[in-house]
């Protein structure tokens, strides 16, 4: 486990010493700093019909997302979507995250 704090620059790491995929299970908030920092690849999400209040916005600036899969669970309401992020994804801020 890697605390947030440090998430950036173990990936970093990773990255430039070839390591395999690398996995992250995190909150918007840590995803969207990884995004700013130009260290996701790829983007897993499982999508749920709730809706909750006015909603959070899952990220911090506009991202250019390419969807690579569409996934439904047999008796689920859930789907997976698989984005891959596109060149330069982080187009523009939309305020703090």
């Amino acid at each position: 486990m890697v605390p947030r704090s440090q998430v950036a620059e173990w990936i970093t790491e990773a990255k430039q010493a070839g390591d395999a995929d690398i996995v992250i299970f995190g909150s918007r908030r840590t995803w969207n700093g990884l995004l700013a920092d130009g260290l996701v690849d790829e983007l897993h999400l499982m999508v749920s019909p709730t809706v909750v209040g006015d909603g959070v916005r899952p990220f911090g600036a506009l991202v250019g997302l390419d969807l690579v899969e569409c996934r439904r669970y047999e008796n689920s309401p859930n789907v997976q979507l698989h984005y891959r992020v596109a060149p330069a994804a982080v187009l523009t801020m939309l305020g703090t995250v």
